[in-house]
């Protein structure tokens, strides 16, 4: 499985609950903030650190993919923001 979080949450879903639910199959997850309009992962409403513990110890995740698709920010701002905010959590 490859979990995109921001859209599980845009469909509705508890990408959390997801974890538990598959235990040893978020391989891959997408770090995507939700709303998707939020300035960059770790700055809205996902609980990064739940998503985290759960990838790590039960998830089976071996990448992590940061993915940023909002327009109205250079796309290189974007991800410099991302990933300083992913240091931050120390990830």
């Amino acid at each position: 499985m490859q979990l995109d979080i921001g859209n599980a949450m845009h469909g509705s879903a508890d990408p959390i609950e997801i974890l538990k639910r598959y235990p040893g199959r978020a391989i891959t997850v997408h770090l995507k903030e939700y709303p998707f309009t939020a300035p960059a992962i770790g700055e809205e409403e996902v609980k990064w650190e739940d998503i985290f513990n759960l990838c790590e110890t039960i998830g089976g995740t071996e990448w992590y993919i940061v993915e940023y698709e909002t327009p109205w920010r250079p796309p290189l701002e974007s991800v410099r923001r991302c990933i300083e905010n992913l240091k931050r959590m120390r990830r």
